[in-house]
């Protein structure tokens, strides 16, 4: 067991590597510039007709005052939703439907 000692340093950083010319303004200024490339992952859920048929009737079973409605929604949707999809996909079906009924007038 090692005990604290105040001669002994506490954090340790790992320095750059010294280098014995100075940068031009130019490294540095290509040192703080933001990477030229961003990747960056969205995942696409998709929807099955039975999916979207068990999230409508899970709202029906679970009215807007139950507690944790949508945790108990999102478990009754098979294929492993999560509580965001579920809401973001009711989102997007009311969007359709009101779209729907809009162009049917």
């Amino acid at each position: 067991m090692e005990f604290y000692d105040e001669d002994k340093p506490r954090f340790v950083f790992q320095s750059r590597p010294s280098s014995s010319r100075r940068k031009t303004d130019d490294e540095e200024e290509e040192d703080h510039k933001a990477p030229s490339k961003i990747f960056i992952s969205i995942s696409v859920e998709t929807w099955s007709n039975g999916e979207d048929i068990a999230l409508l009737n899970a709202l029906k079973a679970f009215p807007k005052e139950a507690a944790m409605r949508w945790e108990k929604v999102a478990a009754a949707v098979p294929g492993k939703k999560s509580k965001a999809a579920c809401m973001k996909r009711v989102t997007e079906l009311k969007k359709g439907f009101r779209s729907s009924k809009s162009g049917a007038n």
